[in-house]
């Protein structure tokens, strides 16, 4: 009994910091979907809109991937508008080996318009 003294103490703070980096990991993770989302979100409607405005499809690809890097763009446009989707893989977790990742898909679709589309001009 008098060899065990202490080890309560020593078990709580490997557990409590096991507990903590999972948590500190977790919230790394939750950052990084939310911004790759909000940046796939805003590299869809800026390629979606260029798209639209000037029909210059590979001008449209570019901005989006100026704006989110190492992303795949998807344009498709019609005569009524366009619509761009774009998907990034965010590494997630790797606390002891390879990332794990999660793909973040940004879609916008923006109207042609005959007064603000040179795209669609008659």
């Amino acid at each position: 009994m008098r060899d065990e003294r202490g080890t309560t103490l020593i078990e709580t703070l490997i557990v409590g910091s096991l507990i903590v980096l999972v948590t500190i990991q977790l919230l790394l993770a939750v950052t990084a979907v939310s911004s790759a989302g909000d940046i796939a979100a805003e590299a869809a409607f800026n390629a979606a809109t260029i798209a639209v405005r000037t029909g210059d499809d590979v001008a449209a690809r570019q901005a989006a991937i100026d704006a989110a890097p190492g992303a795949t763009v998807i344009l498709d446009t019609t005569a009524v508008g366009t619509t761009a989707l774009v998907t990034i893989d965010v590494p997630v977790v790797a606390i002891l080996g390879d990332a794990v990742t999660y793909s973040v898909v940004g879609r916008a679709t923006v109207a042609a318009s005959p007064y603000r589309s040179n795209a669609y001009a008659p």
